[in-house]
């Protein structure tokens, strides 16, 4: 549980620049992508050892997600797709929403 508070508070400030800034390309490259990526697999595995109820298989698919993603940027296989800009704007508000639901679960536990 630790784990996943002290990675929370990242993840919500990543989100949220995300969120607001891909629509008008600006994305994050190059290392900052890829260490940013294996800090939100690192956070989505620490997510799963703690109780979360119904937010449970949601946060199986963030975390596969994330994995996935964590390999394809380490590899560079996303830097050819900012073409796909729009809707990864939509995943990451989806994804700060579940953020926010996840937060007040577990300040709830």
């Amino acid at each position: 549980m630790e784990a996943v508070l002290v990675l929370l508070p990242v993840m919500f400030l990543k989100h949220f620049w995300t969120t607001i800034y891909t629509p008008r390309g600006r994305f994050l490259g190059g290392v900052a992508a890829k260490v940013i990526a294996v800090y939100e697999a690192a956070f989505y595995a620490a997510l799963l050892t703690v109780p979360l109820g119904p937010l449970l298989a949601p946060a199986v698919v963030m975390a596969l997600i994330h994995w996935a993603g964590a390999v394809l940027y380490l590899r560079g296989a996303l830097a050819r797709y900012k073409n796909l800009a729009p809707a990864y704007a939509v995943f990451e508000a989806v994804e700060l929403l579940f953020l926010v639901f996840a937060a007040i679960w577990l300040a709830r536990v």
